[in-house]
């Protein structure tokens, strides 16, 4: 992945136009064209905007179109990037945790493998958070 030491900072509308790519490569089912747009990624991209933009794509994908999400998952997210969007998800669902009230050490923590561990009312919590956003983008709103 670029390790550019430049920040590169996506604009709201330059995540929207490489998600929106990245979304459309990935559903062809196409090993060549989903490789080829991820190396591009790579070389603009720091590995943590890199893993944004892939983040946001699956996250879409998965809406539309679920065996291409795992499709993709299997066949072309390289292991490096897939530890990033571990290490950003599992940051983003922590500070989610904590500002809903629950507890670091508690209600919930990390294994020695890095894996998030849930108490029942925390993984409630996050399962009713999901199920909302699902909601309301069926409805149309955005959160």
């Amino acid at each position: 992945m670029s390790t550019s030491p430049d920040p590169v900072q996506l604009t709201y509308q330059e995540l929207e136009q490489e998600s929106a790519k990245m979304v459309c490569a990935l559903a062809t089912y196409n090993t060549q064209i989903g490789r080829e747009m991820i190396a591009s990624l790579q070389d603009r991209l720091p590995s943590t905007e890199m893993a944004g933009v892939l983040l946001v794509s699956l996250e879409r994908l998965l809406w539309m179109d679920s065996a291409a999400f795992t499709w993709a998952i299997d066949h072309l997210i390289p292991a490096d990037v897939m530890r990033e969007i571990h290490r950003i998800t599992t940051a983003h669902i922590g500070k989610q945790l904590v500002d809903r009230g629950f507890t670091p050490g508690c209600d919930f923590s990390l294994n020695a493998a890095g894996h998030l561990m849930l108490s029942d009312a925390a993984r409630a919590a996050m399962t009713n958070c999901a199920s909302q956003r699902h909601s309301e983008r069926r409805s149309g709103h955005q959160l």
